[in-house]
């Protein structure tokens, strides 16, 4: 494998990204965190102006530091003006921080950006987990009809501990190239069960169930994959996004199979059917929310947890159409440089984004920051 030349404003430009990329990152896990409720003086604004920080850092790499054409440079400032005026209209700038850091992180050396993902988040959860056992987080339990006590280890909810710890093992699974050893496949086995056993999230353990599968499968997986090409796996991709989105769209509750799906979903189904209600926009609205642990009691229950339907339904058919372009590019590039393991962290992803709402979220997702980024570490070498 050829090696990268890092001339020395390209190491200064590294680490300009990774000291952006931890800022934006931090603000965002903390920002779901019990943190700024049960700590004095730290605000979500506090937060918000952390992740703020590490856009701002990123902004001036894109423009001062990276040899960009004035043409590209253009082209960042009218996408960006676009993401943040269709996120201002959702009140949701998750998409808006995400880009800038995507595209500051163009022919960087994509390993770079899963350790420094690796490590954050795990000091993380690690963290807010002792804080929470030393009592100066409360915990969020929660419990399940039956009398399951689900705990959320210092997160807003269980399930998004939960989805954190998913997205974490897709992204060292995908680090390893999905080649594990026997110690690898036995402490991934254990977290599995242990974050069911203490978060109650029966979703989130199929996810990391199939993970785990595919993980001991991937020899196959390739072989199969190879009889595919980049617009027959971004198809797929196509006929999955439109299936949830017609899922939920249809859903009646009349019908048996429908309500049995929905309940199973813990009733994902009934309130993205009520945002698929309401008249689509071409640049986004905002909806009015009423859950996701900030739960008002003296009203009635309402959160679209499908990152699909908010997408469409919050911000917006030119956004989403934009979301499904960059899906058959991003199959197309893994599927033509043979990085498999990009590939599958990108449908396992896009399972998850089904059920939660963290498609958008850089403490979650990883996986889009590979779109730019040299991966030549992850090329499955032809035989």
């Amino acid at each position: 494998m050829a090696q990268l030349e890092v001339t020395p404003k390209a190491n200064w430009g590294r680490k300009i990204l990774l000291v952006a990329l931890g800022l934006a990152l931090l603000g965002n896990y903390l920002r779901g965190t019990q943190l700024p409720v049960d700590v004095s003086g730290l605000s979500p604004l506090i937060l918000f102006r952390i992740s703020q920080l590490g856009v701002g850092l990123a902004t001036i790499k894109i423009l001062f530091i990276d040899a960009n054409s004035w043409r590209f440079k253009a082209g960042f400032l009218a996408m960006s003006l676009f993401l943040y005026y269709v996120g201002s209209n959702a009140h949701l700038l998750d998409i808006f921080f995400y880009f800038v850091i995507l595209v500051a992180a163009k022919d960087e050396d994509y390993r770079w950006l899963l350790r420094c993902y690796l490590i954050e988040v795990a000091v993380i959860m690690l963290s807010l987990a002792l804080l929470t056992f030393g009592g100066i987080l409360n915990d969020m339990t929660m419990v399940r009809p039956g009398g399951t006590l689900r705990m959320s280890f210092g997160s807003v909810t269980p399930s998004d501990f939960a989805a954190h710890v998913f997205h974490w093992l897709v992204a060292y699974f995908c680090y390893r190239n999905f080649k594990l050893s026997w110690i690898e496949y036995l402490v991934s086995l254990v977290a599995t069960w242990g974050v069911f056993r203490f978060t109650g999230t029966r979703l989130d353990l199929i996810l990391m169930a199939v993970t785990l599968v595919l993980a001991v499968s991937y020899p196959k997986l390739k072989k199969l994959i190879n009889y595919l090409d980049g617009w027959s796996l971004g198809g797929i991709m196509l006929v999955y996004l439109g299936f949830n989105l017609a899922i939920n769209y249809l859903f009646t509750p009349k019908w048996t199979w429908f309500r049995r799906v929905d309940e199973l979903l813990s009733h994902r189904l009934t309130y993205g059917q009520l945002a698929l209600q309401k008249p689509l926009t071409l640049f986004g609205r905002y909806f009015r929310e009423n859950g996701n642990g900030k739960f008002n009691p003296h009203q009635p229950y309402f959160f679209i947890d499908s990152s699909f339907v908010r997408l469409l339904a919050m911000q917006g058919i030119l956004l989403f159409t934009c979301f499904v372009i960059m899906l058959i590019f991003l199959a197309w590039r893994f599927k033509a440089e043979r990085t498999y393991s990009l590939l599958l962290g990108l449908g396992l992803v896009l399972l998850s984004a089904a059920i939660d709402h963290h498609l958008w979220e850089l403490s979650y997702n990883f996986i889009f920051l590979a779109s730019l980024t040299d991966n030549q570490h992850f090329i499955v070498k032809r035989k």
